[in-house]
């Protein structure tokens, strides 16, 4: 009856303790705390290079999820009417990621123009040039 007691008190401390001791025991265990819920929080900041945004798709449900920690990506997608999921946030407060979902059809991909390809000056005939000049010389009288 005492070992259930004393591990009763054990958890009860270890949910008790300060934010800086659990930062100090995730980073010496190199893991975050199992006790943590879907909405964790991060104890460091994610650098540029961790920052990334994936867009994963269900072809049986026909949904598209995404999920970034890059700010921008994230304001385009609240923007757009995507459903947030899930959202994380740092230990200070500020959203660390979120996860949307939207249907599939509200994902489209574009065309990336070719590098080798040169891009093709419009000719201008004579009466093109002369009408150009004309509207300049009007502007400037004015």
């Amino acid at each position: 009856m005492n070992k259930k007691n004393n591990t009763k008190e054990i958890t009860h401390k270890s949910k008790s303790k300060s934010k800086s001791n659990i930062k100090e025991n995730s980073l010496l265990a190199g893991k975050e705390n199992k006790d943590e819920d879907e909405t964790s929080t991060r104890c460091y900041k994610l650098t540029r290079e961790e920052k990334e945004t994936l867009y994963l798709i269900d072809d049986l449900t026909g949904t598209c999820i995404a999920e970034s920690s890059i700010s921008k990506d994230i304001n385009k997608l609240t923007k757009c009417n995507w459903d947030i999921i899930k959202t994380q946030h740092y230990s200070d407060g500020n959203v660390q990621s979120v996860m949307f979902s939207a249907p599939r059809k509200y994902l489209s991909v574009r065309t990336v123009p070719n590098k080798n390809e040169v891009k093709k000056k419009k000719e201008v005939n004579e009466e093109q040039i002369k009408k150009m000049q004309k509207g300049r010389k009007s502007k400037n009288a004015v």
